[in-house]
């Protein structure tokens, strides 16, 4: 049992001079909360999440303080992969899929080699198995759904937008849960629209807003508007919805994000199967 989570709890707790009787108020009792500081039972996420909230910590500060605040190899090396992506730094992509292999761990290699040459057929269903599995959706696992929903079937976008609903967590409101989550969310949604499934792409529209939009969230309002770009041009107004789709790029180029830009409209294009806009 990992120790770690109940010693940094503690350690929160008696900095803010609070008695384990505190928790009560949202039905934890001090013995439970006892035993997992000591180490002795390990607590459920979502109670953790709670007793968190109570003390005005996120959990990503959690998560920090846990990892002796330096974010974990896992998480560091998503982040340097997406980046990567984004700017297409396809050497920088190259560099990290060698890396991936001396890590052993089978994850992080499919998803680093899903970028650079693709996945066989063999990987895409080792993936397919272990989504249809999750019980719960925590960041690496839905950074792995993202990296990865370009292979999957339409019904297997279906069901994991479907699977992401049923199993709704108060962690998706931490900011790069929430990130992510729209990500794969929005990119689901342009893959259902060019696999000419209207309506599963408009219900992954209804399921943003289900989820919150991210309307405060500049980048994925702009998601937001490229997806109801795709699918207005698909099945609506085809010049309304290239209109949409410039705007959106417009909007990310002005911030000066000129790759960024490049890389949506070029993914765009080659999923409607057009040379320009």
């Amino acid at each position: 049992m990992d120790t770690r989570y109940g010693k940094v709890f503690k350690l929160i707790r008696n900095q803010k001079n609070l008695p384990l009787s505190y928790f009560e108020k949202i039905g934890i009792g001090k013995s439970h909360v006892g035993k997992f500081e000591r180490g002795e039972i390990m607590m459920a996420f979502d109670r953790i999440d709670n007793m968190l909230q109570l003390m005005n910590v996120s959990l990503g500060e959690f998560e920090l303080i846990v990892n002796h605040n330096v974010p974990d190899f896992q998480n560091s090396f998503l982040l340097e992969l997406v980046t990567a992506e984004f700017y297409q730094d396809h050497k920088k992509m190259l560099k990290l899929y060698e890396e991936s292999k001396e890590t052993g761990h089978l994850w992080l290699v499919i998803i680093a080699k899903a970028r650079v040459e693709g996945l066989n057929n063999y990987e895409a269903n080792k993936v397919k198995e272990y989504l249809a599995s999750i019980k719960v959706w925590c960041y690496f696992e839905i950074t792995l759904a993202f990296s990865v929903v370009d292979f999957l079937s339409e019904i297997e976008i279906i069901q994991l937008i479907d699977d992401l609903k049923i199993k709704k967590r108060r962690v998706y409101g931490e900011f790069k849960y929430r990130r992510r989550l729209y990500q794969l969310i929005y990119r689901s949604i342009i893959l259902l629209a060019t696999k000419g499934n209207v309506k599963e792409a408009k219900k992954g529209l209804e399921l943003a807003i289900f989820f919150g939009n991210g309307s405060a969230d500049f980048y994925i309002s702009t998601l937001n508007l490229l997806a109801n770009g795709v699918v207005t041009y698909l099945f609506e107004d085809r010049t309304k919805g290239i209109s949409m789709i410039v705007e959106g790029l417009q909007t990310i180029e002005r911030l000066g994000n000129l790759e960024f830009s490049r890389y949506h409209e070029q993914r765009i294009l080659k999923l409607l199967g057009m040379e320009y806009l």
